[in-house]
């Protein structure tokens, strides 16, 4: 089985122990816990798998049924797939759709206020914006944030020019699920024809690709 594989080939460390424990104890109340925390980071065919070997009472749990989320929502994209298209309300309330936000190259990105990480790429985010912006270049920010203030306080201080949306559900937020996205900060590079061309990109790497996108 795939959970056999896994455990085969990854020696040692909580994956192997938190994924026996989930096959042998489905009745456990941990083991939906667990599988929900790992999910993204286990992907969709594995998470299926423990899904599938749950209780009907962990099935019908708080964290059986984020898993459910997880299952359903998720698309498992990758470079070259279409992008995935979504609704979120912006800072202001207002609701925008990322299909209507897309121009020559867009970039999805992922991040939060209280992301060190973050928070350090965004003067290099700020000025590629500036530099590409009158080019087709647009940037679509998902924060990952619970608190309303927390997000709109770290737009303002860092100075962020761009599309800002989310959903407020910190770990649950809707385009992360969907996207795949287990830690931040994250990116998806998106081309005019709405197909993932790059991902993960910071720095000099990330205006590389924007420029030869440009190109195209």
């Amino acid at each position: 089985s795939i959970i056999q594989n896994k455990m085969r080939t990854e020696g040692g460390g909580r994956l192997p122990h938190e994924l026996a424990f989930i096959k042998e104890n489905p009745d456990n109340k941990y083991s939906p816990y667990a599988l929900a925390n790992n999910a993204i980071l286990w992907e969709k065919e594995l998470t299926q798998e423990l899904y599938d070997s749950l209780s009907t009472g962990n099935k019908n749990s708080h964290y059986g049924k984020k898993v459910l989320s997880y299952l359903s929502l998720n698309q498992s994209l990758e470079i070259g797939s279409k992008f995935v298209d979504f609704t979120m309300p912006t800072v202001e309330g207002d609701k925008k759709t990322l299909s209507k936000e897309l121009k020559e190259v867009t970039l999805l990105e992922f991040w939060a206020s209280w992301c060190g990480p973050c928070r350090s790429e965004n003067p290099n985010l700020v000025k590629i914006y500036n530099k590409y912006k009158d080019q087709g270049f647009n940037i679509v920010a998902v924060s990952l944030d619970h608190k309303k203030n927390n997000w709109e306080q770290a737009i303002t201080d860092d100075s962020l020019p761009w599309t800002h949306i989310s959903d407020l559900k910190g770990d649950e937020n809707l385009a992360k699920i969907i996207y795949g996205v287990s830690g931040i900060p994250a990116n998806f590079l998106i081309d005019k024809n709405g197909n993932i061309i790059a991902e993960q990109l910071i720095g000099e790497q990330l205006e590389k690709a924007i420029i030869s996108a440009l190109k195209n």
